[in-house]
């Protein structure tokens, strides 16, 4: 949906994943080569393929942007072992700009971005973490009574307009 929206404005927007077919991977790899990439989506593992990297540094990079990286972070919530391989990544590429991005993170995970990112007097935005269009409500269920009873508020939310939600489980079943 990102890449689309951006293509609809007029950049130009590719992704670069394991879900490409080879033909699509040899696509993006080509229009990479003629410039024609404005904006490339690559997920963190990707970096651990030499080729890549090496594709990447032979283009030029202006802009490194990590998004969610909190995940970065021992600290972190989502940890993930790839987004610790970035900086070196960063090391070859040697972009002009790094960003990192994140709507989670704790001043002691910021720090260790800052650190596992190689930029460690980076310049720091917070704006705060409250989202006036964001709700919490908490309930506990230790029965199927009350799930189904949660699972019909669920659905009067829906009714009422509210298409998003995220529900906390212990387990999937």
């Amino acid at each position: 949906d990102q890449i689309d929206t951006l293509e609809r404005k007029g950049v130009q927007a590719k992704t670069y994943n394991s879900s490409l077919k080879e033909s699509e991977k040899d696509e993006v790899i080509g229009a990479l080569r003629l410039g024609y990439v404005n904006l490339l989506y690559v997920a963190p593992e990707r970096f651990d393929d030499d080729d890549f990297v090496f594709l990447l540094k032979t283009i030029g990079i202006n802009l490194f942007a990590v998004d969610e990286s909190h995940s970065i972070s021992q600290y972190g919530h989502d940890f993930r072992p790839a987004y610790r391989r970035l900086k070196k990544a960063i090391e070859i590429l040697k972009p002009k700009q790094i960003l990192a991005v994140t709507a989670t993170a704790t001043p002691a995970v910021q720090n260790d971005i800052c650190i596992q990112l190689g930029i460690p007097n980076a310049k720091r935005f917070v704006t705060g973490f409250f989202r006036d269009n964001l709700g919490i409500k908490v309930k506990f269920c230790d029965d199927t009574l009350k799930i189904d009873e949660i699972a019909c508020q669920v659905s009067d939310y829906n009714k009422q307009g509210h298409n998003t939600g995220i529900i906390y489980v212990g387990t999937r079943n």
